[in-house]
């Protein structure tokens, strides 16, 4: 690709060249510079360029810095879900996969954009001109960024602003759900914001407590271990949360309680994120806590409608 950049470089003069290259490598793509691409899509072109999307050319030179391999199969892509980290990453194939929902069957990629880029990469696939809409349905996932009051026994009050469920009117928190919306939305792109908290906290709260409190004690125990865990430490360890689950599910606690019991260790670091989503991706797979619509309705709504 360099090679390529050089003789097609305005400074070449004479000794330039046109370069028109047709790839289907994610790899030659995140070397290129977005503003020279062109995305073929069921035979229409839609030009990528400055002025054609509604990316900034703050946006340009940000992804330019930080697309890579791993990113750049969103252009090959008949859907795309981007999601801002890992756990999403590894988790959310397994669970559609189990809802019947395969994202590898309907050739969805999932974009892993970060904390800090999901609305840089949020306007790639949406076109400037509405007359020629980018037909490639892209949803991105953030949470809502207020914790739940009843986590205030571990969660610090902040020294100055909002933090919690009660500092808000319900007002607030639907005009701060809306912002996130419109600061990406567009085309064919939606913004689907947690309904609560967390990725795990949502999970939780909304029919999957069991296999997030299994998942989170097996990476508690991980943790513990500096993630080296055998298949026998696997085995006791999900035994003995399988025993401690029937107690702390027959405790009476409401579903707010329970969620916040479940997602306190990742909170507090006591487990990985990262560690504790591969642990249910696994479970989930198992197919112990539902497949099909029956999963699929266990889900909290945002993802539902992703």
């Amino acid at each position: 690709m360099d090679l390529l950049k050089e003789h097609s470089d305005a400074s070449q003069a004479e000794k330039r060249v046109q370069v028109i290259l047709t790839t289907h490598s994610p790899s030659l793509v995140s070397t290129a510079r977005i503003e020279d691409m062109t995305l073929v899509h069921k035979a229409q072109a839609f030009p990528l360029a400055v002025g054609k999307t509604k990316l900034k050319r703050t946006d340009y030179s940000f992804l330019r810095r930080f697309i890579d391999a791993t990113k750049a199969n969103l252009f090959f892509a008949r859907g795309v879900m981007m999601v801002e980290g890992p756990a999403e990453a590894i988790l959310l194939p397994a669970i559609a996969e189990m809802c019947g929902r395969s994202f590898s069957k309907h050739g969805v990629s999932i974009v892993n954009v970060g904390h800090t880029g999901l609305y840089h990469y949020a306007r790639i696939l949406q076109s400037e001109d509405s007359r020629a809409e980018i037909p490639i349905p892209v949803v991105c996932l953030t949470d809502r960024d207020i914790v739940p009051d009843i986590a205030k026994a571990y969660v610090p009050k902040p020294a100055k602003g909002k933090r919690f469920d009660s500092d808000y009117s319900s007002a607030e928190i639907a005009t701060l759900v809306q912002n996130k919306k419109d600061r990406a939305e567009g085309g064919k792109t939606i913004v689907c914001v947690s309904d609560r908290w967390t990725l795990e906290y949502d999970l939780a709260l909304h029919g999957c407590a069991e296999l997030m409190y299994l998942a989170i004690s097996l990476a508690v125990k991980a943790n513990s271990r500096d993630e080296r865990l055998d298949e026998q430490d696997e085995a006791d360890t999900l035994a003995a949360a399988k025993a401690s689950w029937t107690t702390l599910n027959a405790a009476g606690h409401s579903p707010d309680e329970l969620a916040s019991i479940i997602y306190r260790p990742l909170k507090e670091k006591e487990a990985s994120k990262a560690i504790a989503a591969q642990y249910a991706a696994h479970l989930v797979c198992t197919g112990a806590h539902g497949e099909g619509n029956a999963l699929f309705t266990k889900l909290p709504p945002y993802l539902q409608t992703a």
